[in-house]
């Protein structure tokens, strides 16, 4: 039985990990969605950000959507003020005008209640979702729209990059274009991704990630979900605690969704279920397969000296996580050293695999919520 336990939680771990980006690269090789994507496609936009408490960001990422390479009279800025207390409103008033709408909503309700009012007030032929926290590049937004000249695209994903893309976010976006060469992507980056209005979902008002639910919904319509790379966000840095608070409630809405909508997984609802189940649902588990892996493996360590090498790599590989952690707490500054290069990705892994537990737990609780404090913190 508990060989049995160690080879399943083996075969978990390695699939989840690195068999499923390896099968979804193959069968991109072989089965690849060829996307009509056009350049002089320049459809009519109606990009939509909800604020709350963004005194401090929401001045510079106006002057950035205006200052877009793209047609002005195609583009126009619904910005929605969730209840802020704070000096957003009135900066809102002061760039109220023909190309910005400003909606300055009294009580606070969310995310997802703002854009759905947004959506609704919105001209354009796409709905296009941005973030206060994240700079565009200035040809973004060509980039992001010109995948909808294929009618088969339902939503299309930009990217997000800092000013030094960790070792997760470096998979991460690897695993993701594998699955856009196969128009499967389940999700999209929050803070730069579009739809067509036609085919907008209004978001449900307590749904944490519309970033997840409005992808799902169109994947479940059989429309392509893909990432156009060339479409990217700049984020800036907060310290460490503020993002893993962060990140923690982004994995909560994973839950949230997930235990809402289990249906997703089934192959005649979703065409997608594939890349849903290996992608998302599998990386919720991955700490329950690590930790069965461990146990299981030390039940083995007597029984032959393989076992008990991998007890060793694993407890060292979990103590390189704990050492990696303490040095980025302490804002160590990163080496370009094999050693330092191995003890943060560790890190990353331990850090990435606690605050999925963590995130279990505070959605168990009902602590996962649509409200979010904004940071005042930047590194």
């Amino acid at each position: 039985m508990v060989d049995a336990v160690f080879f399943l939680s083996v075969a978990a771990v390695f699939y989840t990990l690195g068999g499923y980006p390896l099968l979804t690269w193959l069968a991109g090789i072989f089965f690849a969605k060829r996307i009509r994507s056009r350049d002089e496609f320049v459809p009519s936009v109606s990009i939509l950000v909800s604020a709350y408490n963004e005194e401090g960001t929401v001045r510079r990422k106006l002057e950035n959507l205006l200052a877009l390479d793209y047609p002005p009279e195609k583009a126009e800025i619904l910005i929605g003020s969730d209840g802020s207390t704070d000096g957003t409103p009135r900066i809102l008033e002061k760039y109220a005008g023909n190309r910005i709408r400003v909606f300055s909503f009294p009580s606070r309700r969310g995310k997802p209640s703002v854009l759905n009012d947004l959506a609704g007030e919105a001209r354009g032929e796409l709905l296009v979702f941005a973030d206060c926290r994240q700079v565009w590049n200035t040809d973004a937004l060509k980039y992001l729209v010109r995948p909808f000249a294929d009618s088969r695209v339902g939503v299309v994903s930009g990217v997000v990059r800092e000013e030094k893309d960790g070792i997760y976010r470096r998979y991460d976006d690897f695993v993701r274009q594998q699955a856009s060469r196969l128009g499967s992507v389940p999700g999209a980056c929050g803070s730069i991704y579009a739809v067509r209005k036609e085919t907008f979902v209004p978001f449900p008002p307590e749904m944490i990630l519309d970033d997840l639910f409005l992808p799902m919904e169109l994947l479940r319509k059989r429309f392509f979900s893909v990432v156009e790379p060339r479409a990217v966000a700049r984020d800036i840095s907060f310290p460490l605690s503020v993002e893993r608070v962060r990140k923690v409630r982004t994995i909560a809405g994973n839950f949230q969704y997930f235990f809402r909508y289990p249906q997703m997984l089934l192959p005649w609802v979703n065409p997608a279920w594939f890349h849903t189940l290996s992608h998302k649902v599998f990386r919720l588990f991955l700490p329950v397969f690590l930790a069965a892996l461990f146990v299981s493996n030390a039940a083995c360590v007597a029984r032959h000296p393989a076992y008990a090498i991998l007890f060793l790599v694993q407890a060292a590989g979990y103590a390189a996580g704990a050492a990696g952690t303490v040095l980025m707490r302490r804002k160590q500054p990163s080496a370009a050293a094999l050693p330092a290069q191995m003890l943060h990705a560790a890190a990353v892994f331990v850090e990435f695999n606690a605050m999925t537990v963590a995130a279990f737990f505070l959605y168990l609780r009902g602590k996962a919520t649509v409200l979010w404090e904004t940071s005042k913190e930047v590194v």
